[in-house]
């Protein structure tokens, strides 16, 4: 059953760009977040809504100018609307514990995400 698979919870995609490849000094520029649901008539797992947020580099991390390059993100793009790492998160966790449960077979299925943010401290229960 899916309920024993993934210990009572769905599983949450999560995509990170970033500046670089150190965690410690690089900065997070964008998170994307993929809901997953259970279809309650295929037994099988679905993709959900996906939450985008560009972040605004957190203060005094590096962002390699190799990485904008690959990524192709442009921090001073005037449509970019970035947003702190907390505001993205806070965000995303509101949307991930208000998200009904779209199946009928296991209610209370809920989904969670786990994420560790190097500046924040996020408290999931």
């Amino acid at each position: 059953m899916i309920k024993d698979r993934f210990r009572k919870y769905l599983p949450v995609v999560v995509d990170l760009e970033t500046g670089g490849f150190n965690p410690k000094n690089n900065a997070i520029l964008e998170i994307a977040a993929t809901l997953i649901h259970k279809n309650s008539e295929t037994n099988k797992l679905e993709v959900g809504k996906t939450h985008r947020y560009h972040i605004e580099p957190y203060e005094g991390l590096l962002v390699e100018q190799e990485s904008l390059d690959f990524t192709k993100i442009n921090l001073n793009h005037p449509l970019r609307n970035a947003v702190s790492e907390k505001e993205a998160l806070d965000d995303l966790f509101k949307i991930i514990n208000t998200e009904p449960i779209k199946t009928s077979t296991e209610p209370g299925l809920p989904t969670i995400l786990v994420f560790c943010s190097l500046h924040h401290t996020y408290n999931l229960f």
